[in-house]
């Protein structure tokens, strides 16, 4: 998160530039890193972090959910294991994103702007007016403004992922953790 966060706010400003039609101020990442600097300081590089961090509660409530429903359908044997698989990843993806997704429209939303105010605490004040902006503009919906359209992106992706996982640990496990039965003979 710390070392991916400059890149993070280059890309979101240079695909926010192009959607609203503004002369382009970040034509690669390097001049927009360099302009950031220049600019605004080495503080804006990281402007969205503490909302970035809430995202780690998205892996923290996803993999204990694909974990026990997982166990659970693997009581209906007669369902396919990767079927099986797909369901689990696919609902606990969904579960997760409800609980988290609003992290990802205030990381974009901190990160899409500059702000005349810096230091280490102005990035978690500027969230704290970014979120009662949203909540007085749109309410509760607004915190999952685009969330249809991720997930539309990341199930299919998280699904796929998953069923490699599961079935090249299924496939590789017993090479890499030697056959007993070969050992006790």
């Amino acid at each position: 998160t710390f070392a991916t966060a400059p890149m993070w706010v280059v890309k979101t400003r240079m695909q926010t530039e192009l959607a609203m039609g503004k002369e382009r101020q970040y034509p690669t990442l390097v001049v927009g890193l360099r302009r950031i600097l220049q600019n605004e300081g080495a503080f804006a590089l990281y402007r969205g972090i503490f909302p970035s961090l809430f995202g780690l509660v998205h892996v923290a409530i996803q993999f204990p959910i694909y974990e026990e429903l997982k166990t659970r359908f693997e009581r209906h044997e007669t369902t396919p294991a990767t079927v099986r698989v797909m369901l689990a990843s696919s609902i606990s993806k969904v579960a997760a994103s409800i609980c988290a997704y609003p992290h990802e429209v205030l990381r974009s939303r901190l990160q899409a702007t500059s702000s005349p105010v810096t230091g280490a605490f102005s990035d978690f004040a500027r969230m704290c007016i970014v979120c009662k902006e949203i909540y007085h503009s749109t309410g509760l919906p607004g915190f999952y403004s685009g969330m249809t359209a991720n997930l539309l992106r990341t199930v299919p992706s998280t699904m796929m992922t998953f069923v490699t996982y599961e079935l090249t640990k299924e496939h590789l496990l017993p090479y890499i953790v030697g056959n007993n039965d070969a050992d006790q003979k």
